[in-house]
């Protein structure tokens, strides 16, 4: 029996002088447990990526987990799970159009993202990297010159 008193988020394995954390995908929310089988599986859409917690975080809106799961999985396809929110966000590169079909890339969303894909620029032109867009290289030098006056204000 363990001589401390055993913590939530661990267990006090039978013949054994101290608590151990239960493992990633469970977790104990009471104190003083005994065997391994104090630790519960993080329920259906709960995951835990951690050993030794007292809870699972829940997977967001957007995702989804099994049973013991030890992180989510985004229901969209080219997305990746954030643990810090929860949200499911467009790989780079990908982005999605919402429900007024207008183009995002950072949005939280169950909706598929596709490869960004951009126009090609006309002969004489090039792109801005801030904007993605086609400009004149007079466009691109007047907005450089401005972008520089601002700077140094």
């Amino acid at each position: 029996k363990c001589p401390v008193p055993c913590p939530e988020g661990t267990y006090c394995p039978i013949e054994s002088p101290w608590p151990k954390p239960c493992p990633a995908g469970t977790y104990n929310d009471v104190k003083m447990g005994v065997g391994g089988d104090v630790c519960k599986k993080c329920s259906v859409n709960t995951y835990n990526v951690f050993d030794g917690q007292a809870k699972c975080k829940p997977c967001g809106s957007s995702a989804e987990s099994g049973e013991g799961a030890k992180v989510c999985t985004c229901v969209g396809a080219n997305r990746y799970f954030l643990m810090s929110d929860g949200s499911c966000r467009c790989k780079a590169g990908f982005v999605f159009y919402d429900e007024t079909d207008r183009k995002e890339s950072d949005g939280n969303s169950q909706m598929d993202c596709q490869r960004a894909v951009d126009v090609r620029c006309q002969a004489g032109q090039m792109r801005l990297s801030t904007t993605r867009q086609c400009v004149t290289i007079e466009e691109y030098n007047l907005y450089h010159r401005v972008w520089s006056e601002l700077e140094g204000q």
